[in-house]
C-alpha cells in the first residue's frame, strides 16, 4: 500500500513538472472562482502589497474585515459543518499579537529557497502556526494556512484537503499532532517544485496568479480537474 502510494505521488509530480503551464490553463478554463472569493482576496493581497510595515495594519480594521470575508468565502465558515472562524475580535487579536513575527517573515520568499532548511525560518513559521488560532475547531492546518497565505503571499501557499494535501500525501485526513509537520513539509515541496521549474510570476498573468505559491496551488487544482477520471481509477487501485 505504501509503495503504491509513493509511486502514485511520484507520477503526479512528474505530470505536474511536464504539464505545469497546461494545468494552470485548465484551472482558468474549468474553474471560475470569482465573485466574493476573488474580490475580498484581491483586497487583502493589494493591501499587503501596498503596506510597507505590518504595524500600519494594526489599526486598519477594514483590512481585517476583508480578510475575515475572504476566509469565509473560501469555505472557512460553514454554519452547517465543522469549519467555523473565531469571532472577529479574537480573530483580529490573534493576528495582531504575531505582527512582529509576520513582519520578520515578510522579508522571505518561497522562490528564494531549495527548501526551508534554515532553522530560523522554520522556527518562526512554527511559532505563528502554534500561536495564531483563527478557527474554533482543533484542526488548524487548512484555515491557518489560508490566513498565512493572505498575510505572507510570497512565502506560504493556501492548503486544502481536496487538492494540496491529497496531491502530496494521497489522503485528505491527518492527525492533529501531524499538522505542523505537514505544514512545513508542504512548504518544502512547494520550494522543490519552484526550484525544479524556475517559475517566473511575470509569465503567468491570470487574476489568481498573485504569487509563486498561488500559481503552484492553481496548477495542482488544475491537475485534479484534468485527471479526475484517472484519479478515480487510482483510488480504486489503492483500495484493492
Amino acid at each position: 500500500m505504501k509503495e503504491k502510494t509513493k509511486n502514485i505521488i511520484e507520477q503526479r509530480m512528474d505530470s505536474l513538472f511536464s504539464n505545469f503551464s497546461y494545468f494552470v490553463k485548465v484551472y482558468y478554463d474549468k474553474e471560475k472562482f470569482l465573485g466574493p472569493s476573488f474580490y475580498f482576496y484581491k483586497k487583502v493581497i493589494d493591501t499587503i502589497r501596498t503596506t510597507n510595515n505590518y504595524k500600519k495594519l494594526k489599526d486598519n480594521n477594514i483590512f481585517f474585515e476583508y480578510m475575515y470575508a475572504a476566509l469565509t468565502s473560501w469555505g472557512m465558515h460553514r454554519m452547517d459543518q465543522g469549519a467555523l472562524l473565531q469571532d472577529f475580535d479574537l480573530f483580529k487579536k490573534n493576528i495582531i499579537n504575531e505582527f512582529s513575527t509576520l513582519e520578520e517573515l515578510s522579508h522571505y520568499k518561497l522562490s528564494e529557497f531549495d527548501n526551508l532548511s534554515e532553522s530560523k525560518i522554520k522556527a518562526l513559521l512554527t511559532k505563528i502556526f502554534i500561536n495564531i488560532n483563527i478557527m474554533r475547531s482543533s484542526s488548524k492546518l487548512v484555515g491557518d494556512s489560508k490566513a498565512f497565505h493572505f498575510l505572507l503571499p510570497d512565502l506560504i501557499p493556501p492548503m486544502d484537503r481536496k487538492n494540496i494535501i491529497k496531491f502530496f500525501y494521497n489522503r485528505d485526513n491527518y492527525k492533529k499532532e501531524e499538522e505542523v509537520k505537514i505544514f512545513l513539509e508542504i512548504l518544502d515541496k512547494f520550494c522543490f517544485i519552484n526550484k525544479k521549474l524556475n517559475l517566473d510570476q511575470n509569465n503567468f498573468t491570470g487574476c489568481w496568479d498573485t504569487s509563486i505559491p498561488k500559481i503552484i496551488d492553481n496548477a495542482i487544482i488544475g491537475y485534479f480537474i484534468e485527471t479526475k477520471q484517472s484519479e478515480q481509477k487510482v483510488e480504486e487501485l489503492i483500495e484493492k
